[in-house]
Formats: structure tokens, sequence, C-alpha cells
């Protein structure tokens, strides 16, 4: 909402709460009762990149609702060429080729947003749907103490 005193100051009011998660993300211990980051929870980007990636997420959904194209989007977590663990966040090659594959094979989806993150035991992303919608079942992942 524009005001006079948010147009004089620059500052908009919105719900800019603290990111719960980035303590995580940072390599910090999970705490038992953080929720899972679902696909269907409220955007919020971090910078321009993530910005149009949910714009692309949407403009997915228009051509599957108006055109009846099947959309699935993968928000791909974290992908090296070395293909090791980083922190939470490793999606492993393998597990890339398995979801696509998954995303590729399924039959009568005509939209859906999965993570792809590989099983991390300290992951903060929830692959339930994409279990329950693709069959992916990630194959790789870090346990605990960083350990494969």
């Amino acid at each position: 909402m524009r005001t006079k005193a948010s147009i004089r100051t620059g500052r908009f009011p919105c719900d800019e709460q603290e990111d719960p998660y980035a303590s995580v993300l940072a390599g910090g211990e999970k705490p038992a009762d953080l929720p899972m980051i679902r696909p269907d929870m409220r955007f919020r980007p971090s910078g321009f990149y993530s910005a149009s990636q949910a714009f692309g997420e949407i403009l997915g959904r228009v051509y599957a609702d108006h055109y009846g194209l099947s959309v699935l989007c993968i928000r791909i977590v974290q992908v090296n060429r070395e293909n090791r663990p980083h922190g939470t966040r490793w999606f492993s090659h393998d597990d890339v080729a398995h979801l696509v594959r998954r995303c590729i094979e399924v039959k009568d989806l005509a939209f859906g947003v999965y993570y792809g993150v590989s099983d991390n035991s300290h992951a903060v992303w929830d692959l339930s749907n994409a279990t329950r919608d693709l069959g992916y079942h990630p194959q790789d992942g870090i346990h605990s103490e960083g350990k494969l």
C-alpha cells in the first residue's frame, strides 16, 4: 500500500518476517519444529533470478490451464559439476536424471511444481508431492555429518 509516508521514505509495507530457513541453509542445525518448504507455499524470491523463476512457474500455469499443455516445473536446489555435496543442498547427477525422467514419463498431469534435491538428512524441502505425483525417490543424499 502506497501512502504519503511510504512514498516520502521509499519504504513500502509488506510481510517481511525474518527468513527462518537462512540459518539452516547456511549450515546450522534444523530445528525440529521447522516446517518443510513446500511448493505450494507463498513465493519469497530473494533476488531477480528467483523472481524470474517464480514468473516462469506462473506463466507455466497459464499455459497448462488455458492451452492444455502439461507443464512440470522443477525447482533445482543445487547441482554442481563435481557431483559433490555442499551443505544441505546437494542434488546428485543421478537424482537429477531420475527426476527429469519421471517428469517426462508421467501421464495425465497438467501442472506441478517440484523440488529437485537429493535425500539429504538436514534438507528443508518437502518432496512428498514429487513422490506422490511422479514416483520420484532420490537415491543419493548427505546424511548426518556430511557423509554420503
